[in-house]
């Protein structure tokens, strides 16, 4: 039976993104509404919202001086007679800009990834200062999850040309439009590195975050870090809990030489920036290196009583306590703090870029996590029924997210318990929703014989729960499923053939952009070559495992070292040389895979890994949707 570690999802900010390739519409009025005044919003709902009862604009306002902005939602009244629905927002008066997308707190319409927007306008009629600037920031993609949009570096170019054409002097937009200029090659060097001080030289003011922010990193680009770090220094000791603080110490982060400094700079971090949105995964980088080297004592001490740690946290050392037999009575004491704390979430905690709909969302799977690893330690302390409880908490809190691995462990707790006519029944409906493993699998027709004793055919039985599961599945896609459109693009072999986007049209397209750098890149390959074994003499569909963003001089060679040491991977790998084409997608962070459609429309995207047979499953879906249009 399975006794791994059960944590279902990260509680980073998990809100569900939904487009059927038909977005709705929202219109504000006035167009261009005054900074203190108010904004109505008539919303027109895609396919997928469309008969809601109830439904609710997410908006996220900039203002000039942070980075994140500030999250709120406001209910929208449907009027029956035009079938749209109607709200009202106030717009804070130090508001420039805004992103919006609407649902219903669990389904979104964010425009296709590219979010409802608006600028904020003076009495005269013009743009804000900086309305314009964060809007273009914002097509960086290096937003928030909850309202991270598809990035577009063409249109945040003349985005900023508008701020610096408006407002000569905003100095984060003159770095920025330069910046742009010198990466499209418009900029020779020294031409780039003699403007860049000129806008040093012209002066900032100290009290502004962005200008400091922007001061702070051109002296990085004119190799002059001394000056740079000096600022930092300074404006960190005046606003020590301030956005580019946080950026600082995660730059530190990043930087600390051994694993003690580390550490301390990670505490410290912790300590500091509770509410940041990096918070879990600097915490699960400690934990995983005291449980590597077993420090667990030192655990305590970090994160152990009146440390205000995170729920997600405590579940992590709660877990992996809990795969260690001589651990497992102290995983169960750290198992209650994380309880405790998942169940005493309040908003006080919330991070500002977040809405309330989405911290009771991630509320929810924090709670689900935490009794689900809560279960999975009183199993192993034979306390099956107690488990069992927990387990039963975990999935009512999770839903469709329950992962397997809670079947997994309920199964075995029933069985030791003498239940098995239920545990069969639990495992037919994890089999049904496609929660399944090899585990579970095995688990499934374990029970069955033990139920029916050869009475029933297991293959037939299993066969039908399977297809039930797959016709579910591709309904769901069916539902989600986008119609982004095509992109051009030119991709090159490593024997120096290239390759155009438009020549792929007539076929479905496997597009994965990669990086021999990026660990969970080559975590999914093996998945991938499974998957390109199955359909290679397929002449319908393409494989392109396209590599990007290294960070090396030659990639040419560094990919083709990666393959000499792979020779399994066979699949098909091309070159995204300048990474105009990944730019083009608006890839914020790798892997991502595309599906593309005959027509050469986007029609799936994924980020990041998930393992092997959830990725296998899911893309053979896809393909065959796809191959049927």
């Amino acid at each position: 039976m399975n006794n791994k570690l059960i944590l279902s999802i990260s509680t980073l900010f998990i809100i569900g993104f939904y487009s059927d390739g038909i977005a709705g519409t929202l219109v504000v009025a006035p167009a261009k509404p005054i900074v203190g005044s108010k904004m109505t919003l008539r919303y027109t709902p895609d396919k997928k919202l469309a008969g809601s009862e109830k439904l609710f604009v997410a908006y996220y306002m900039f203002n000039e001086q942070e980075s994140q902005p500030t999250a709120g939602e406001v209910p929208l009244i449907l009027d029956k007679t035009s079938k749209t629905y109607n709200g009202t927002v106030v717009i804070p008066a130090n508001a420039v800009f805004s992103l919006m997308k609407v649902g219903n707190g669990k389904i979104y319409d964010n425009n296709d990834e590219n979010f409802y927007e608006q600028l904020m306008y003076t009495s005269s009629g013009k743009p804000t200062r900086s309305a314009s600037l964060r809007d273009a920031v914002s097509l960086f993609g290096s937003l928030p999850e909850p309202c991270r949009r598809r990035a577009d570096v063409k249109r945040a170019r003349q985005l900023l040309s508008d701020e610096v054409k408006l407002y000569p002097n905003n100095v984060q937009a003159q770095v920025g439009l330069l910046s742009l200029k010198f990466e499209a090659k418009e900029l020779q060097k020294e031409d780039y590195e003699t403007a860049l001080q000129k806008i040093v030289d012209a002066g900032y003011d100290m009290t502004k975050e962005n200008e400091v922010r922007a001061i702070a990193r051109t002296l990085k680009v004119l190799n002059k870090t001394d000056k740079s770090a000096e600022l930092e220094t300074e404006f960190i000791a005046k606003y020590p809990h301030s956005e580019f603080a946080e950026e600082i110490a995660i730059s530190r982060l990043s930087a600390a030489k051994t694993e003690e400094e580390f550490v301390k700079t990670s505490m410290g971090f912790l300590k500091n920036f509770p509410s940041s949105s990096y918070y879990d995964r600097v915490a699960s980088s400690v934990i995983n290196n005291f449980v590597r080297q077993k420090k667990f004592n030192e655990l305590e001490g970090l994160f152990g009583e009146g440390s205000k740690s995170s729920p997600s946290a405590l579940t992590q050392i709660a877990g992996a306590m809990g795969e260690i037999d001589s651990l497992v009575k102290t995983a169960q004491v750290w198992s209650g703090r994380s309880l405790n704390a998942a169940n005493s979430i309040t908003d006080a905690s919330k991070p500002k870029f977040i809405t309330s709909s989405e911290w009771s969302e991630n509320t929810r799977i924090a709670q689900g996590d935490a009794n689900a690893t809560n279960g999975f330690i009183l199993k192993r302390l034979d306390m099956n029924e107690r488990a069992l409880v927990s387990f039963e908490k975990a999935k009512q809190l999770l839903g469709d997210e329950t992962p397997a691995d809670v079947y997994e462990n309920m199964l075995e707790s029933m069985d030791a318990m003498g239940r098995q006519k239920e545990a069969l029944a639990l495992a037919d409906e994890a089999i049904r929703t496609s929660k399944t493993s090899p585990t579970l699998l095995e688990q499934h027709q374990k029970l069955f014989e033990f139920v029916y004793h050869g009475s029933k055919n297991y293959d037939s039985s299993l066969a039908i729960l399977k297809n039930n599961a797959q016709i579910e599945r591709r309904k769901k896609l069916m539902a989600e499923k986008s119609n982004l459109p095509a992109i051009e693009g030119k991709i090159e072999t490593l024997e120096g053939k290239t390759v155009t986007l438009a020549e792929l049209k007539g076929k479905v397209v496997i597009l994965d952009f990669w990086a021999t750098w990026c660990g969970p890149c080559r975590a999914s390959f093996p998945a991938m070559q499974k998957l390109y074994d199955k359909y290679k003499n397929n002449p319908k569909i393409v494989f392109a495992i396209v590599d990007v963003w290294e960070r090396v001089p030659d990639r040419k060679k560094a990919v083709t070292e990666f393959l000499e040491k792979n020779k399994n991977y066979t699949f098909p790998v091309y070159m995204d040389e300048s990474d105009a084409v990944v730019k083009s997608f608006g890839v914020t962070g790798i892997p991502s895979k595309f599906f593309i459609g005959k027509s050469g429309a986007i029609q799936f995207k994924e980020v990041g890994f998930a393992g092997e047979d959830k990725f296998m499953e899911e893309a053979e879906d896809k393909i065959a949707l796809l191959l049927e249009e």
